[in-house]
Parts: C-alpha cells; structure tokens; sequence
C-alpha cells in the first residue's frame, strides 16, 4: 500500500492492513490521531475497502497538514 504515514510524517510503501484493528493501529500515535482514525472509520462505514480507506485517510491527513502550514505561513 502507497500511504502518507502521519507518524513519520512520509509517503511510504507498506503492506496493507488486513483488519480494521490493525488500521487504526497503524493511524495511532500521531497527533490528533483520534481524528485521523474516525475519518478511516467513516470511510469504512462508507463502503471503501481498508486499503483505499487508509489511503485516502492518509491522503487527508497530509492534506490538513500542508493546510494547517501554510496558513503559519502566511500569517508570519
């Protein structure tokens, strides 16, 4: 699986998790890792298989960082 880790903060490849347990397993740890978990949730619940939940999962997460960064950014 291609994913942004939240904890190391980089794209890496990983094998996918095989249970959701295992998923928010791997989201936790991070700051706000709360959050990062129930949108992997909701996306479960959405009807998107693991892999591509914690993709996108990860995806938001980078998203909302670089976000978060250039608004310090900008305000400096």
């Amino acid at each position: 699986m291609h994913w942004y880790d939240p904890m190391t903060r980089t794209v890496e490849d990983v094998p996918a998790p095989s249970r959701d347990e295992e998923a928010v397993e791997m989201l936790s740890g991070a700051p706000d890792s709360g959050a990062l978990a129930e949108k992997y949730i909701g996306l479960r619940r959405e009807g998107m298989g693991a892999e591509q939940a914690m993709t996108f999962a990860g995806h938001h997460w980078r998203m909302w960082l670089f976000d978060k960064t250039k608004d310090t950014l900008e305000r400096q």
